[in-house]
């Protein structure tokens, strides 16, 4: 019996101990938490060396397109623009503009040279001159522009009923400042530009009717910053797609010519003039006015001079190089051909019909 019960006590200590290894842990095997690493820094790693690289890409894509035009009535019609003193008094190569003296621009266009149901887009006149010494010496030049807007509709402009006028002189010989201190750097030449022209927007008019606008420009030239002499005068016209209204042959004739000198300040231009003196007309058999002829067809020069001081009248041809008669050739080359038909101006009714049995004369490539 002792025996047993010292075995029962061994058996009964044994599952004690037992039960309490598998119920409570022992804090002796437990292991602390592991504590976060410190991280250099990205700029302390090994082998950075300062730079950094980024990296944009982009892509873009877009459609663009426009599209203009210039065009020219051969014949006519034409627009054209006259200049006219404060006494109503045309400006022709005999007189000038006063300085510090008003004067109007009047535009003539007629509505008829636009087509696609285009409208007037801009007319305006540039003025341009070189300024010279007394020895010849270009010092500068001069310019104005005097625009009026009546309708331009592109992708880049949109604007109407408005006036745009610039002008200025530019003298590229005015004399520098003394050289600066030793070690700074020297100022810029200097130059001066100025205006010359001073508009008036009270005075200025627009009319438009069913056949034409006219557009008066007025104002004057300052007397003391507008240099003296000839200046080329240039007329501009666009529709209102801002597309060109080009001049044909007969817009460049007589004392309306797009592209003319003007006196400012006193008379007197360089060369040539406004046929005040003298008048040159190509006329056929009949006294008419041609310009244009047939080979073969008869025609005659008529030149009338008005001027008591008339010393040489000279007519001078320069042959173009189509006329060159060719004895060889090989691959395509001009020929001078004669047909029948062609478009004629009727300067009554100001419009264009056909003539099918007119000769027409022109250069064909054979």
């Amino acid at each position: 019996m002792k025996l047993k019960r010292v075995c029962l006590t061994f058996v009964t200590l044994i599952l004690i101990l037992f039960s309490s290894t598998l119920i409570i842990p022992i804090s002796a095997q437990e292991e602390p938490p592991e504590e976060p690493s410190e991280e250099a820094p990205w700029w302390k790693e090994e082998g950075f060396n300062g730079t950094l690289i980024h990296w944009d890409k982009q892509q873009e894509t877009f459609d663009d397109s426009w599209s203009w035009v210039n065009q020219a009535w051969e014949f006519g019609p034409y627009p054209s623009f006259r200049i006219y003193l404060q006494n109503g008094t045309e400006v022709n190569d005999t007189n000038c503009i006063p300085l510090g003296e008003l004067f109007t621009v009047v535009i003539d266009v007629k509505k008829t040279i636009f087509t696609r149901n285009m409208t007037l887009g801009r007319a305006g006149v540039n003025w341009n001159a070189d300024v010279r010494s007394e020895n010849g010496t270009e010092i500068g030049f001069a310019q104005c522009r005097m625009v009026y807007v009546n309708e331009i509709n592109t992708n880049y402009w949109n604007e109407s009923k408005t006036w745009h006028i610039e002008s200025f002189f530019f003298n590229k010989t005015k004399d520098l400042p003394p050289p600066p201190p030793e070690g700074e750097n020297p100022p810029l030449p200097e130059k001066k530009q100025i205006s010359l022209y001073n508009f008036n927007e009270e005075l200025s008019n627009v009319t438009e009717t069913d056949e034409k606008w006219i557009i008066e420009i007025v104002g004057y030239f300052n007397s003391t910053t507008t240099p003296i002499g000839p200046f080329w005068v240039n007329l501009e016209i666009t529709d209102s797609k801002d597309s060109w209204i080009d001049f044909g042959y007969v817009a460049w004739e007589g004392k309306t010519s797009p592209n003319r000198m003007v006196a400012v300040g006193k008379p007197g231009l360089i060369s040539g003039g406004f046929r005040d003196t003298w008048e040159f007309e190509k006329l056929d058999m009949e006294n008419n006015s041609i310009y244009s002829v047939s080979r073969g067809a008869p025609w005659k020069m008529r030149l009338t001079v008005t001027s008591s001081e008339l010393v040489n009248a000279t007519i001078g041809f320069e042959l173009p190089w189509e006329v060159i008669t060719y004895v060889n050739v090989t691959g395509w080359y001009d020929q001078t051909v004669t047909e029948y038909g062609g478009w004629m101006y009727n300067k009554t009714s100001g419009t264009y019909y056909w003539n099918s049995t007119v000769p027409v004369t022109r250069i064909k490539q054979v």
